[in-house]
């Protein structure tokens, strides 16, 4: 299996006019796509025909090698009957002169299904899929899609495809053919297909409560006048658990999406608060609460592609499908200070013994409040279009495809000098741009 290769030229070539929807050279499910098909090689023939057909494919490939050997299994759908999705564009004779002066040109207008067939699907009955082909068939088609992994002599190749073929068939003698011998031309026209978009960028992103983690910090220097250096002594009533060590006691309330758009300029919400647990809390705090500071915060979305086959065999409990990974980094963002305690005392910031955080390079997390800090606000955090030169895909399921989607996070706090870290992941579902 390979991708199917573009196919244009003087013989035959397919111009696109751009979606009325996004004004672009991307379709979605329902779109007519208008076009030319043009010839601009000189042919006489008394009696040609040209006709289209849109074409739409999901396959994968594995191969694996173990020294001189090696072993592959592959898996394909179509999504259409191309029977029911062509047409005939000419059926006549056909003059293109040799001077020149003039070439052909038929225009086209040919729907993009919004959901397979599912007669097509049923080309291959016995092939495993990841849903039934009747809820596969209720779906939306698929978006455009490569993927390609090499590791460990695995070769895992995956896509969505559609394209545009034209045939013209010429029926007259070579004699009545100027310029060429041949008396069948065939040009292919990719087509770039996306999944169903929202009009305008989404600003519902599906918040969740993920996690509510209790934690407790234990250091002198959470009290006030604490020095940012510990002494011998100070060290080891820490390592001992002395009662003389102030306590601090919180819950940190993290909210997450469960939704992502690529290419979204809204940015990505990730709320944060903390809830002081005032009965585990030593009694010198509880009119000085020291601050909490956000020192590192590490997002990264998960990318996992899973491609099935009847022949694929794998282990008991686990998800049908071979997987393919990647990772983007979506932000990475580390602030740095002095280490001794900063308080907020009756809404005032305190500080013993060092500057007040300030500038957008702090983040001071809420305690005891009914608003969150948003880091993805605070630091611009975006899904983009890209992750490198390799495009971000949508989340989606189809025949014997299914991309799925994770977000990770890694948060550490800083409190008194003393680090606390936390960290998390959830699936997501990636949408298309708007």
């Amino acid at each position: 299996m390979a991708p199917t290769v573009s196919q244009l030229g003087p013989d035959l070539d397919v111009v696109l006019e751009r979606a009325k929807e996004t004004g672009c050279f991307e379709f979605t499910g329902d779109d007519i796509i208008h076009g030319h098909v043009i010839r601009k090689s000189p042919l006489v023939d008394p009696d040609t025909s040209i006709d289209i057909r849109l074409h739409g494919r999901s396959e994968f490939r594995l191969r694996a090698t173990s020294g001189m050997s090696s072993t592959g299994l592959s898996s394909h759908f179509k999504f259409f009957d191309e029977s029911k999705n062509g047409l005939q564009i000419h059926q006549g004779p056909l003059h293109i002169s040799s001077d020149g002066s003039g070439h052909g040109t038929w225009p086209f207008a040919i729907l993009l299904p919004k959901h397979p067939d599912l007669a097509a699907l049923r080309s291959d009955p016995s092939e495993k899929t990841f849903c039934p082909l009747s809820d596969i068939a209720l779906q939306e088609i698929p978006p455009s899609f490569l993927v390609k992994e090499k590791s460990h002599g695995r070769l895992l190749e995956g896509l969505v495809e559609y394209y545009l073929e034209v045939t013209m068939r010429c029926s007259g003698t070579r004699s009545t053919l100027t310029s060429t011998k041949n008396k069948e031309f065939t040009a292919i026209k990719l087509l770039s297909v996306r999944s169903g978009v929202s009009p305008a960028p989404i600003t519902d992103f599906g918040i969740k409560k993920h996690s509510k983690l209790k934690r407790k910090v234990a250091s002198q220097r959470l009290a006030p006048g604490g020095e940012s250096r510990l002494s011998i002594g100070q060290h080891i009533q820490k390592v001992l658990g002395s009662s003389q060590v102030p306590v601090y006691a919180f819950s940190l309330e993290v909210q997450v999406p469960t939704v992502l758009q690529i290419g979204n300029p809204n940015p990505i919400p990730l709320r944060i608060r903390a809830e002081t647990s005032w009965a585990d809390t030593n009694e010198i705090l509880r009119n000085m609460t020291p601050m909490i500071l956000v020192k590192n915060l590490t997002m990264k979305l998960q990318t996992t592609c899973f491609c099935s086959s009847k022949k694929l065999k794998l282990k008991k409990n686990k998800e049908r499908g071979m997987p393919a990974k990647s990772s983007l980094t979506l932000v990475q963002y580390s602030w740095t200070s002095d280490s001794r305690a900063v308080y907020d005392t009756a809404k005032t910031t305190v500080a013993t013994g060092l500057d007040e955080p300030s500038g957008a390079n702090s983040h001071i997390v809420p305690q005891d409040s009914t608003t969150d800090l948003d880091l993805g606000v605070a630091l611009g955090i975006l899904t983009p279009k890209k992750s490198g030169n390799e495009k971000i895909y949508p989340t989606f399921t189809t025949c014997n495809i299914r991309n799925t989607h994770d977000l990770e996070w890694w948060i550490t706090l800083i409190i008194g000098g003393e680090t606390v870290k936390y960290n998390g992941h959830h699936s997501v579902t990636v949408i298309g741009p708007a």
